[in-house]
């Protein structure tokens, strides 16, 4: 080895000794090159456009996803209210048993509510872009509706059932807003007996009411 090789003070090394140390000292030295600088920069450029790609990504969706379950919550609800109600009807006048779609559902009702104290007439229609509940007060149930249809089917041979169909899509205005759509097949149970002598098992003839509970 090199450090092993001993000079007197007024010899000079060898040559090739010499080319040696000057390797050895290269050898030693820590540090990148720049072909290695760039490929890092590289790397980690790509790895921060997939990262930020993700992480848009999921905002996105999580957003979306308030969204829908807003307008989910609202449309559940309405269409509750609206079957609930529409159970207790004995007799409907709009729309007709034609099987087209309609925008207004009227009905008399069996039994009243704390709301309807002098007429049992009710009216779920679509003003623009808001569902109303016409009664003996008008009520915004919905914003932001696109769609309510209201198709009626009789069908036959009896005994008559009938049957009612209600579509309804909620949808926020602006890009990339949510839509959420339902849709609900309900068959009215105090209506009138077909048949007297042969009572239909769903129209109880005004003798069905609901019982809420506290």
């Amino acid at each position: 080895m090199i450090d092993n090789i001993k000079y007197k003070s007024n010899e000079l090394p060898p040559l090739c000794n010499l080319r040696n140390l000057r390797n050895l000292r290269i050898k030693n030295k820590n540090g990148f090159t720049l072909i290695e600088i760039i490929i890092v920069i590289i790397v980690l450029a790509i790895l921060s456009i997939f990262g930020f790609h993700f992480l848009s990504t999921g905002i996105h969706t999580y957003s979306m996803m308030e969204k829908q379950k807003g307008l989910f919550d609202q449309a559940t609800m309405v269409m509750e209210r609206i079957s609930r109600e529409l159970r207790d009807a004995e007799s409907i006048s709009a729309p007709t048993s034609d099987g087209n779609p309609y925008s207004t559902l009227t009905f008399t009702k069996s039994h009243g509510t704390l709301e309807e104290t002098t007429t049992y007439v009710i009216t779920f229609q679509l003003s623009g872009t808001t569902l109303q509940r016409v009664g003996t007060t008008t009520v915004t149930l919905a914003d932001n509706v696109s769609t309510f249809t209201v198709a009626r089917v009789t069908p036959t041979p009896p005994p008559v059932r009938e049957e009612i169909t209600i579509t309804l899509t909620l949808q926020e205005a602006g890009a990339g807003a949510g839509e959420v759509t339902l849709r609900s097949y309900i068959c009215p149970k105090n209506l009138a007996y077909p048949n007297e002598e042969k009572p239909s098992g769903r129209n109880f003839g005004g003798h069905w009411q609901e019982n809420f509970q506290s």
